[in-house]
């Protein structure tokens, strides 16, 4: 069936944000050729241990000054807590970087320290915080408050481990569901765009992955962070609209104008203006 796998709601192409070593010349260079995911995350904190630090980020520089594909790269740094921050800042060439990913992030004066750190910083680039300890879920609305965050990316293994909670649980916790959810909440009411789901960290487990990714877009996050290049598929396929659903939006939008918006029966759904206005919502938010 034919679908449209990049979509625009508030201005952001939803579905599948992947990371990559940045330590892994092959696996970089797989992602720019071979790969499709709809964003490109390079990791240099959790997947790079200390000893290739330095390392690492010539690689990254490297791959980013040949880098001519279209997939947005970003890039997670390590948090401002770390040795390793201010180095990633300075060394880091973010000239064709689409923005940052901001691990443990706890409060809003992190921001502007990635800000004041890097020397040359681009307009367009994006800082997105990564909310994974209890201190930043607490902070969470001083964070949304500031003009620089335009979304926030949810992290559930760390949070399970500062909560002392299984991470198998992000789907049945209720302690990290209220969280997950809350992040989607405040993420509205603050008009955000809507956030990005955790990565789901056990690989031979599809039906999990799949069931983690139907939830987290029924809590309305619109992308979810994947660990590797087989769950790309999985996550695209969830957050896909039908053409189904295309011609269902136009035919109902078409049906309550014709009708002079009255709330009228069509087929089995009862059309009011909430309705009509997702519908038109949708319509508009596609991207061809």
């Amino acid at each position: 069936m034919k679908y449209y796998r990049h979509i625009k709601r508030g201005g952001v192409i939803i579905s599948c944000w992947l990371f990559v070593p940045g330590n892994n010349t092959r696996a970089l260079e797989k992602v720019r050729s071979e790969l499709n995911p709809n964003y490109i995350i390079i990791d240099l904190e959790d997947a790079i241990p200390s000893g290739e630090k330095l390392n690492t980020r010539i690689q990254v520089n490297d791959f980013l000054s040949n880098y001519n594909s279209t997939t947005p790269i970003y890039i997670r740094i390590n948090d401002t807590k770390c040795e390793f921050f201010d180095d990633d800042l300075t060394v880091i060439n973010f000239e064709k970087v689409a923005g940052i990913i901001l691990p443990k992030c706890e409060h809003v004066e992190e921001i502007s320290k990635v800000q004041q750190g890097i020397q040359k910083i681009p307009a367009s680039l994006e800082i997105i915080p990564l909310i994974e300890t209890v201190n930043g879920y607490y902070e969470l609305e001083n964070i949304l408050v500031s003009s620089v965050v335009k979304r926030i990316a949810f992290g559930a293994v760390d949070l399970a481990r500062d909560l002392s909670v299984n991470e198998e649980d992000i789907v049945d916790n209720p302690l990290i569901q209220h969280i997950r959810m809350q992040i989607s909440l405040l993420s509205k009411k603050f008009k955000k765009l809507p956030p990005i789901d955790a990565p789901c960290i056990y690989l031979k487990e599809m039906d999990l992955l799949q069931k983690e990714t139907v939830q987290a877009r029924k809590l309305g996050y619109n992308g979810k962070q994947a660990i590797h290049p087989k769950q790309i598929e999985c996550i695209q396929e969830v957050f896909k609209v039908h053409e189904s659903e295309i011609v269902l939006a136009k035919e109902i939008v078409n049906f309550f104008e014709t009708n002079n918006f009255k709330t009228l029966a069509y087929q089995d759904m009862m059309i009011d203006m909430p309705v009509y206005l997702k519908m038109k919502n949708l319509l508009a938010s596609l991207e061809n």
